[in-house]
């Protein structure tokens, strides 16, 4: 049957399957009403072929004044948005399952009686009510963004059907990460890096036309042909299962069927090579390269400045605190670590730090103790 949102208060088969034609009115009628109450409204493109929908989804972003309304999200961080009933009395809804924030809201709006006779599908209405045992309701799911780049994100992810988990596979296989949020790439032991949250950029660098996308797909062949034209795809290395893949349709195999081509590399040097070039491409290689400057010098002041060192020049026993009152001490004169690892570095680095160690000394008043402190 159509949608699920509401079998805890309703007949399991009282939101049917809807027939195309009845859906595109439907499409048109509801984003027409939402729009009304946000600036951006739209419906994600619907895969190509589909014989029938379940439900109608909505994406929305940013109330229009005269209907926004302020909410407290579980953060209790202060938002803007319609409230809910707004929204249910404006579609004409029965029931709903309302989510606060950016979040998706379901919403079931009964279907009038022969509502469905003027476009030829009466008997398939009555059929619907039958098996529902009494009413019938089009289930309608809005998601709300939190503003218009999110509003774009999501349109262009969840449209044609499965085509953006199929790209985010391609990604996956090439050592990157793409999904709703935009394109990352892990890079343990630090954050993950976002190289970029805007579908243009994304799609240009996977070599893949914007213009072709929007022109829309006849066919799910299609959808698979453009997909198939990103120059990060390679039939010969292309799994869509596996540690850290979602389960795919076995009709994505067409796009493993396609003729393969023998890597010049191995996958480990590939990785490495778009790798590099993404980060040089989306301009993070400074952050990336910054990271790694902050492992080394990690490793510096474990090696050359630490505790135990400090601690052998002064002789204080084991007065601790003295000797992490001293390293503070020197830590602000050098201006941080860094300062403490550029002086280490210079010739006779290690006598002008021992001189900074000894002048904290004297400045905090700290003498010599013996061991056992």
């Amino acid at each position: 049957m159509g949608g699920s949102a509401f079998n805890a208060v309703m007949n399991a088969n009282a939101c049917p399957r809807i027939p195309p034609p009845i859906y595109h009115a439907l499409k048109s009628r509801f984003t027409s009403i939402v729009a009304g109450l946000y600036i951006h409204a739209t419906t994600p493109k619907e895969a190509p072929e589909k014989k029938d929908h379940g439900d109608l989804d909505l994406i929305v972003a940013i109330p229009r004044r005269e209907h926004a309304s302020q909410e407290y999200n579980k953060q209790k961080e202060e938002t803007w948005n319609v409230l809910h009933e707004t929204v249910r009395n404006a579609l004409g809804a029965m029931h709903m399952v309302p989510c606060p924030g950016n979040r998706t809201s379901n919403f079931a709006i009964p279907v009038k009686h022969g509502e469905w006779d003027v476009l030829g599908y009466g008997e398939y209405e009555k059929k619907c009510r039958k098996e529902a045992e009494g009413d019938i309701f089009y289930q309608v799911d809005i998601h709300v963004c939190a503003d218009e780049d999110e509003w774009k994100r999501i349109r262009f992810f969840h449209a044609y059907g499965d085509l953006g988990m199929i790209l985010g596979v391609i990604a996956r296989n090439n050592g990157l990460m793409l999904g709703a949020k935009g394109l990352k790439m892990s890079n343990p032991p630090h954050k993950t890096i976002e190289l970029s949250n805007t579908f243009e950029d994304i799609t240009r660098y996977l070599g893949l036309s914007m213009e072709r996308w929007e022109a829309g797909f006849t066919s799910k062949a299609e959808v698979f042909q453009w997909a198939a034209t990103s120059r990060f795809f390679n039939p010969a290395e292309f799994r869509s299962q596996g540690q850290g893949f979602s389960k795919v349709k076995a009709e994505r195999g067409c796009l493993s069927n396609k003729e393969r081509k023998q890597p010049e590399e191995t996958r480990a040097e590939k990785e490495i090579r778009i790798r590099n070039e993404a980060l040089v491409h989306f301009g993070k290689k400074y952050e990336v390269d910054e990271q790694k400057h902050q492992v080394e010098l990690k490793k510096q002041l474990k090696n050359a400045w630490n505790g135990k060192v400090v601690m052998e020049w002064v002789e204080l026993g084991n007065h601790w605190m003295g000797v992490k009152q001293i390293m503070e001490n020197v830590r602000e004169r050098c201006g941080g670590d860094e300062g403490v690892i550029r002086l280490l570095e210079q010739k006779d680095g290690q006598a002008k730090v021992k001189l900074l160690v000894f002048q904290a000394k004297e400045e905090l008043g700290l003498h010599s103790r013996e061991k056992g402190y």
